[in-house]
């Protein structure tokens, strides 16, 4: 780990941890694995019952065969029984033999190991949780198989598995022992699937993207590392993740401009490198000579200037800043009347800056980010901008929290 950023969290310091690409992959498939629907939260020592608890967490190592990746650990492999002996099993169980059933065989032994070591169960947790699991459901029973052994079989009426198609680490620390982890999910919907579907599309939810939380530990465990698990959140705890990030404004340095693709108007804002930043807006309106004075045209305009302060890095794609200064060339509410190259009467009048005048607090979403990661408000004012690309995001963009606009960045 670095010392590059340094948390304080419940007198605990906590270092930026850097993850080496084999550690990011076995953190990934573990969670992978584990995380769907059905199965969002995870904690060791929950003591909650299994019926009212979300953090089903045998459930969630034996709900599925696909739920843990057993080539990693040196365990015995889920089983699928054949039609004869599904039918010999639900004979002897008292099932009826007609029933839609596949069961699954798994060795009670392996999943001990798993509990315990990758799972970071108590002993007495695991045979808890088993013995609610069988009373819950009844898809559960123990017996032993034809090797002796103690098994667990689970009756399945569907084939079930996890819904989501990869996962991204934004963002780790480490207390010296135990990794806080911060990632993002995806459906299975990926960043192409987004960018080629029509642009009306766009304004809608295409695929879910969630953000979530771990507590995870590597462990040696008979004479080998392994990573494991303490919980799985979706309640992120700012306090650990968020840090000052005194060069989030010269990274995203640069112009940006929000537009909606309809219309003549448009604004424009160059950021700059200590975080002041200037602007203009700009609208048209064309009028009859005869409605006004001889005018032909009514411009909109407004010339700004000023600073954003307080940059927080939230994660390796986002960073929020906050409005400090907005301030204004021209009185807001003035008019001037000029005669153009034609000869012709336009009138300007100096409005606000559209799209910043509102705001508080801004997002900076940089090059690369997944759009499906961004608020659905913000794609929306830059589903123009990114259509048909094939990867994250093209170039950052500076996202108004309160107001819900987003300026989109050049991509040079």
């Amino acid at each position: 780990f670095t010392d590059k950023s340094i948390t304080d969290v419940d007198n605990t310091k906590l270092y930026d941890a850097e993850l080496s690409a084999a550690d990011e992959e076995e953190i990934s498939g573990l969670l992978l694995k584990y995380y769907s629907s059905e199965r969002n939260e995870y904690n060791y020592d929950d003591s909650v019952s299994f019926e009212e608890s979300d953090s089903r967490g045998l459930f969630g190592i034996i709900g599925h065969k696909k739920s843990v990746d057993y080539n990693n650990y040196p365990v015995v492999a889920p089983k699928d029984l054949s039609k004869e002996e599904t039918k010999q099993f639900l004979i002897n169980n008292n099932y009826s033999e007609d029933a839609a059933y596949s069961i699954t065989e798994i060795d009670k032994k392996s999943v001990y190991w798993l509990a315990t070591n990758i799972f970071n169960m108590s002993e007495t947790t695991f045979n808890n949780r088993l013995e609610e699991s069988i009373k819950s459901e009844n898809q559960y029973l123990t017996a032993k198989g034809d090797d002796g052994k103690e098994k667990i079989y689970i009756l399945n009426l569907g084939v079930g598995g996890a819904g989501w198609k990869n996962i991204d680490i934004v963002a780790a620390k480490t207390d010296g022992q135990k990794y806080y982890i911060k990632y993002d999910v995806y459906t299975t919907y990926s960043d192409d699937d987004f960018f080629t579907c029509n642009s009306s599309n766009i304004y809608n939810n295409i695929g879910t993207h969630k953000e979530m939380y771990s507590l995870m530990e590597k462990k040696e465990i008979d004479g080998k590392e392994y990573w494991t698990l303490y919980t799985i959140a979706s309640e992120i705890p700012d306090d650990i993740f968020m840090t000052d990030a005194p060069d989030a404004f010269s990274d995203f340095s640069g112009n940006y401009t929000f537009m909606s693709g309809a219309g003549a108007w448009h604004t424009d804002l160059t950021l700059n490198k200590d975080g002041t930043f200037t602007g203009g807006f700009s609208d048209w309106d064309p009028t009859d000579s005869n409605e006004e004075d001889g005018i032909v045209s009514i411009y909109h305009r407004s010339n700004f200037y000023g600073k954003f302060k307080n940059p927080k890095k939230i994660d390796k794609y986002t960073y929020s800043v906050e409005l400090d200064e907005l301030n204004y060339k021209e009185e807001v509410g003035s008019e001037k009347v000029e005669i153009n190259d034609l000869g012709f009467k336009e009138k300007t009048i100096y409005t606000t800056a559209y799209g910043i005048e509102k705001g508080k607090t801004f997002i900076l979403y940089a090059k690369g980010t997944s759009p499906l990661k961004m608020d659905k408000e913000c794609r929306t004012w830059i589903s123009n901008q990114i259509y048909k690309e094939t990867k994250g995001i093209p170039f950052n963009v500076l996202y108004n929290v309160e107001e819900k606009n987003g300026f989109g960045g050049q991509q040079n």
